[in-house]
């Protein structure tokens, strides 16, 4: 066998010490990345129960005009339990209640003269488009929030930030 075709190919193998230089520069860029890349992905559970949320009380105030019935959105503050249903039992045959529960490390807050005695929040939506209820707050583990607050322009609610 020819020494010179066997050197030149053995020049275009990748040595060890590349090797471990590469595995080095990568390790350290997946160090440095994945702190900011798990905020990310909590803050998602955070924006997809606040969009959960606002559907909700979209839903909510639809029912209530197509089914000429008040409906209610209500939160268990303790729990992190939330749901809708017909705000008259006896009138509640065509819509079924919907029950969800938060993931774990969210919570709710609202302003205490809102709240129950009971610990819940609820959210009233009439047949004539209006609601009557008051902002509450989600927040996740890190305590990051947003608030959802009524929005006089649509007459529904509105996702708005914490700062």
């Amino acid at each position: 066998m020819n020494t010179a075709a066997l050197t030149r190919s053995a020049r275009r193998g990748v040595t060890l010490i590349e090797l471990i230089l590469v595995l080095t520069i990568l390790a350290t860029v997946a160090a440095t990345t994945s702190p900011s890349l798990s905020r990310f992905f909590r803050g998602r559970d955070l924006t997809n129960e606040s969009r959960r949320l606002l559907g909700l009380t979209g839903y909510g105030r639809s029912q209530a005009v197509s089914l000429g019935q008040p409906m209610v959105l209500w939160l268990a503050l303790e729990t992190g339990q939330y749901g809708l249903e017909a705000a008259d039992p006896y009138l509640a045959g065509e819509m079924e209640a919907m029950r969800f529960q938060l993931p774990d490390g969210m919570r709710f807050d609202a302003e205490r003269e809102t709240v129950s005695e009971d610990g819940y929040l609820a959210i009233y939506f009439y047949s004539d488009g209006s609601v009557d209820g008051g902002s509450f707050y989600l927040f996740d583990r890190e305590e990051y929030g947003v608030e959802l607050r009524p929005d006089s322009v649509s007459r529904g609610y509105k996702i708005a930030p914490l700062e």
